[in-house]
């Protein structure tokens, strides 16, 4: 298994990196661009690349310029301007090769994504816009980091809402298995919650947190608060026992024992056959915001 960097231990590569930029660009464009290949994107085929203002962003221009000499349709759909000399030097370039470059915009019919946004200069609160992207099956290269990735905890967010019994102790799917056809939607800024169960009835609202509690989690100690309002009286006709709702008061705290979820794409795909045309799977996104 390939080693992955913590955003500080990539800040300090960053620093310690003394060599020129401009070339350096290059070179992480280039690597980007032959990835983005191997995933598919060849002499024809449509990449969209979604670019930051950052040297993030740079790399993506970078890329975008040697997949267009490759002969793919490419475009570069851009959050911001560039900002930082160097990626304006790589925007400039990519312009200058017919590489077409336009504002970000809705998600479209594409055959690979390049993820150029943020690398690893972001943690949760993304815009609408960006998180659109987030969600496909078309297969995403990410310079750096992917875009929503915590790389010190994970996944944005994961986990961070938790069940504890009516002994204050953690309840999950382990013991109530139902707790697995329950759907979720979390969103940061403003904060909000939604869940589906599976009758679907709906309960969704702003985020009021309570009385703060401690719970024993995998031989450590989590601190939250309780939410208010009906998500535990719901929640406990659901799992016929009181049960209480409670939200981490740090991102990544509730990881369970296992730092490693391995789906198959084969149970992917089956899974796709069984669903509703309007369900959306991606084997990325198999770790939940609900515990």
């Amino acid at each position: 298994m390939k080693p992955v960097l913590t955003a500080d231990e990539y800040r300090r590569v960053d620093k310690a990196y003394e060599g020129d930029l401009t070339q350096a660009m290059d070179k992480a464009g280039y690597a980007v661009a032959l990835a983005a290949a191997r995933a598919g994107a060849g002499y024809g085929k449509r990449v969209v690349v979604l670019a930051g203002p950052g040297n993030n962003g740079g790399d993506g221009y970078v890329a975008a310029r040697y997949l267009k000499a490759r002969g793919a349709d490419v475009e570069v759909q851009a959050l911001a301007p560039p900002k930082t000399t160097e990626a304006i030097d790589a925007a400039t370039k990519a312009d200058a090769v017919g590489v077409r470059i336009v504002e970000l915009g809705e998600p479209d019919d594409s055959d690979v994504i390049v993820d150029a946004l943020f690398g690893g200069g972001t943690r949760s609160g993304l815009p609408d816009s960006v998180t659109a992207w987030m969600d496909t099956e078309v297969p995403v290269i990410a310079v750096d980091y992917p875009t929503g990735l915590d790389p010190n905890t994970g996944i944005v967010e994961d986990r961070r809402f938790y069940l504890v019994d009516q002994h204050g102790r953690l309840l999950t799917q382990r013991q109530v298995g139902s707790l697995v056809q329950l759907e979720s939607e979390y969103r940061v800024e403003p904060e909000w919650l939604g869940l589906v169960f599976p009758d679907g009835t709906r309960l969704e609202g702003p985020v009021e947190l309570g009385e703060e509690v401690s719970t024993p989690m995998w031989g450590r100690t989590v601190s939250g608060r309780v939410l208010v309002g009906d998500w535990s009286r719901a929640l406990s006709a659901f799992c016929q026992q009181p049960v209480t709702l409670v939200r981490s008061d740090e991102p990544g705290q509730c990881y369970d024992e296992y730092p490693i979820s391995l789906v198959s794409q084969a149970s992917v795909q089956g899974l796709r056959r069984r669903a509703p045309p309007s369900v959306s799977l991606d084997s990325r996104r198999f770790r939940p915001n609900f515990v």
